[in-house]
């Protein structure tokens, strides 16, 4: 995107904002309880790390300490294999099964976000054109000396970003822009590699946060991933633009529907309905919730979710990659469920009843009207009620729990189709 497109967020350390944000953040503390999810790369380490600090340098104001099941079941990998587990900290065991038992509403979000880290294809993202021919790696379809050509000049493209001494707004790069700029370029590569080789572990990082976020969205509490692992910094990326652009996308369909509303009428009656959205209009949005999500200078109530990045080189921690989470926002959020359907959750509502296919790049006639296209269409199952079941029959009878269980989930992306159902 033109520099001119964006918006500088107001400045962090601006004195007249000080006593108002640190008011804010004493409430929000009170208010909202805080939890840490950990990475195995921080509580397992080899005898050969005994100088690593993460453990000495983590700093907590809380002793709640959770391991995604993933996580638990790499740390138990690694500590087969004659790894010291630091045990200075208790923790507990988060499972996906158990949340989505106690909290139905938590599959179809939980599996909305696993997609949006898995092959994402976000318009304004510098990563789309690399998803875009990692999609083809997932569709099995051969990718071509052409393409190969195309992914090498990207990956030269990412690495000569790296580094950059000055940002957008062309001022000089901060330490969190660099870590992110490093991920960028660490984890695209690794991810590719791990699709073609079917990396068993390679889907492990995403379902962490992915369980993570959902868990901070339904109980409302400020969430800390606890990593020195880049591959888990792009897919909090990643997963942050997902739920960005599902917003501005909701933005839009919820005004059209409002202008006119027939439209709802005739998506319900199973007719395919086309929608354009202005290209300009759609950046505007963009950037306005883009710069409300990741703004460092909120004074108002909300929580949390974010990661708090060990630096190995620098032995220390970095605690600004966060998204920012408000009641106005929460409601949406904690519905958002993208394409996914679950028999035990309610989806009449909130926008879940459709379908939604977005095309980028786009058309030729798109190009001359500057317009992105999208088509909407009824879901093919209307559920009334949330149902909470045992996670052995959730297991069972939703589609998409069962595909993640046979691990047929890395068949699923966002481009164009979904190989999934």
């Amino acid at each position: 995107m033109d520099k001119e497109k964006f918006e500088k967020i107001n400045p962090e350390l601006s004195f007249k904002n000080f006593f108002p944000r640190f008011f804010w953040f004493i409430v929000n503390l009170i208010k909202y309880k805080t939890v840490y999810f950990f990475d195995a790369n921080i509580i397992v380490r080899s005898s050969k790390e005994r100088q690593d600090k993460r453990m000495l340098k983590l700093f907590t104001i809380t002793n709640r300490y959770f391991l995604a099941d993933p996580v638990y079941f790499e740390v138990n990998r690694l500590l087969d294999k004659s790894f010291k587990f630091n045990t200075r900290r208790k923790f507990k065991t988060m499972s996906i099964k158990l949340l989505k038992e106690r909290r139905p509403e938590s599959c179809p979000l939980y599996h909305n976000f696993l997609l949006g880290m898995h092959n994402p294809a976000i318009i304004n993202s510098p990563s789309f054109m690399p998803e875009l021919i990692i999609s083809q790696i997932i569709k099995e379809k051969n990718i071509s000396k052409e393409e190969n050509v195309i992914w090498d000049k990207l990956i030269g493209a990412i690495n000569k970003g790296k580094n950059r001494s000055l940002n957008i707004f062309n001022e000089a790069t901060t330490q969190e822009e660099n870590i992110i700029d490093e991920a960028f370029s660490k984890a695209i590569k690794k991810k590719r590699s791990s699709i073609i080789n079917e990396d068993s572990n390679y889907l492990n990082d995403q379902k962490s946060i992915a369980l993570a976020l959902t868990y901070a969205l339904l109980d409302k509490k400020n969430v800390f991933l606890v990593s020195s692992d880049y591959d888990l910094v792009y897919s909090f990326i990643c997963v942050t633009e997902h739920i960005v652009q599902q917003i501005i996308f909701l933005h839009f369909i919820g005004k059209a529907i409002s202008e006119d509303p027939c439209l709802k009428e005739r998506i319900l009656k199973e007719e395919k309905v086309t929608l354009y959205i202005k290209k300009e209009e759609f950046d505007k949005v963009d950037n306005d919730i883009r710069s409300d999500v990741f703004s460092r200078d909120w004074k108002k109530a909300g929580f949390k979710f974010g990661i708090k990045f060990w630096h190995t080189q620098q032995q220390k921690y970095y605690n600004h990659l966060y998204l920012n989470f408000d009641e106005k926002t929460l409601d949406m959020l904690t519905h958002l469920h993208g394409g996914f359907n679950c028999p035990f959750v309610r989806n009449v509502d909130y926008f879940n009843w459709f379908k939604l296919q977005y095309f980028w790049p786009p058309s030729p006639s798109d190009i001359k009207n500057n317009v992105i296209k999208i088509e909407l269409r009824k879901k093919d199952n209307l559920y009334r009620e949330t149902v909470p079941v045992p996670w052995q029959i959730h297991y069972t009878k939703c589609f998409y729990s069962s595909a993640e269980q046979g691990g047929v989930i890395k068949k699923n992306t966002s481009f164009r189709e979904n190989n999934l159902k």
